[in-house]
């Protein structure tokens, strides 16, 4: 039998080495499980409720969006935040805000969260009217009215205050967390 020149030689040598680095590395590829996405990051719903001049603590504020729900009060500077998780941008949210004395009562915006999440700042209520305290006509009082039964209520309407500026907006830290209904 023939013997092979060195140059045969080492172009075996050299075949082995890379058929087995490209064995390895098919081995090495098929053989990986496929790395997950990272979950999408949650919407955050947040903002201040206030009123002309007014920062409004301790308001009950309500967020659902689809299957969650979520509920918080708002601080000391009238702020509220929700984490939403696993909840497409799409979906059709509703915040909810109860101000005993302001209206709109309840205040109500229904939108797809994306929008109402890029909406971050102020939720303006106004003063609702007050009603003027009832006259008190005694049956045995003296004077014009006497006996008679007092006037209907008239509604004052609120009062003017001036100006003040309020502080720069700050996002709440503590975000409530919606969890399914």
């Amino acid at each position: 039998m023939a013997q092979d020149s060195p140059l045969v030689g080492f172009l075996k040598w050299a075949g082995g080495i890379v058929g087995a680095v490209v064995s390895g590395v098919l081995i090495w590829h098929f053989t990986q499980k496929p790395v997950p996405p990272p979950p999408p990051a949650p919407i955050v719903v947040a903002g201040r409720v206030i009123s002309a001049d007014r920062l409004l603590p301790s308001v009950a504020v309500t967020l659902t969006a689809g299957s969650y729900s979520g509920q918080q009060t708002t601080d000391s500077e009238g702020r509220y935040g929700f984490s939403v998780p696993d909840v497409d941008a799409n979906t059709m949210a509703n915040l909810k805000i109860e101000a005993g004395g302001y209206t709109p009562n309840p205040y109500n915006v229904v939108e797809p969260l994306g929008q109402l999440s890029a909406s971050d700042g102020d939720r303006l209520l106004e003063a609702a009217a007050t009603p003027a305290p009832p006259a008190t006509n005694p049956a045995g009082g003296a004077g014009p009215n006497a006996g008679k039964p007092p006037a209907a209520a008239t509604f004052m309407p609120p009062q003017d205050k001036p100006h003040v500026p309020l502080p720069a907006y700050v996002r709440r830290q503590d975000l409530a967390k919606l969890t399914p209904r």
